[in-house]
């Protein structure tokens, strides 16, 4: 699992978009908007007795934007401890292959909105300082905002897919219905006496660890991950002391719902 990389590519965003490129001076934030909230997600539990058997070995995950042809996201990663707070919000939405993805980020008292839109082979670029941008999808200037959009296959791939879950065989979850698709909710919290069963995992200690998978593709529709940065989040360059608090959550909605995604308008 690489939301590491995922971290790093806010911490750059943040680093370097508050200076100006072509005169090295420091340029003060937009104004912030109200924080992200997470949408309500829509999830009704199916009778007690209807129980799925976590299998040893299966893995879960895999990319959203291949699955399905049209979703909605929010994604919240926050990372806080005496000395520093990083919070990564997004929000938006994915009609194959458009996307339009609002992000938030905040790290040591500064923040910064972003948007990033992709229609008709066109990528509008809002940095949160200057007039909207065009440009295209292979435009190096954009790869940072992309990275951390779900609406696009690089944040899946840098987010990874929470790897082969491995020797978790016994572990029951609940048959639910989740963004409008059958899926299955387990409870994982007690793997955080275990997290080398997922590579690189970021926890030594874990509050909350649910996961909900849809049935049919095996796609994460939901994840909630609480607890205290360990040693492979420290290493990789996380900006989190021994003890800071590590929250990861996502939630993917309305899964093949009819939506457009509308090119933006310079303010």
């Amino acid at each position: 699992m690489r939301i590491t990389i995922v971290v790093a590519c806010a911490v750059l965003l943040l680093g370097t978009s508050c200076t100006d490129a072509s005169s090295g001076e420091e340029r003060a934030p937009s104004p912030t908007a109200a924080p992200t909230t997470m949408p309500p997600q829509p999830t009704t539990t199916l009778p007690a007795t209807t129980t799925t058997v976590l299998t040893s070995g299966l893995e879960v995950g895999g990319d959203p934007t291949e699955a399905f042809e049209t979703f909605t996201f929010a994604t919240e990663i926050g990372i806080g401890d005496e000395d520093n707070e990083l919070s990564i919000a997004s929000t938006g939405r994915f009609a194959d292959p458009d996307f339009h993805c609002d992000l938030s980020l905040g790290l040591g008292g500064i923040d910064l909105d972003q948007s990033v839109t992709y229609l008709d082979n066109v990528v509008y670029y809002d940095n949160g300082f200057a007039d909207l941008q065009t440009t295209t999808i292979d435009d190096p200037t954009v790869t940072d905002a992309m990275d951390l959009c779900p609406g696009t296959s690089a944040f899946w791939s840098e987010f990874g897919n929470f790897g082969a879950v491995e020797d978790l065989s016994g572990f029951e979850g609940a048959s639910v219905t989740t963004a409008g698709r059958p899926a299955t909710e387990y409870d994982l919290t007690v793997i955080g006496e275990r997290g080398s069963a997922i590579e690189d995992f970021p926890f030594e200690s874990v509050e909350a660890f649910r996961l909900t998978v849809d049935n049919a593709t095996a796609v994460l529709l939901a994840v909630e991950m609480i607890g205290v940065a360990g040693d492979a989040a420290i290493a990789a360059g996380v900006p989190v002391q021994p003890g800071g608090t590590f929250i990861v959550r996502f939630e993917l909605a309305d899964v093949n719902q009819p939506m457009t995604i509308e090119a933006p308008v310079s303010s």
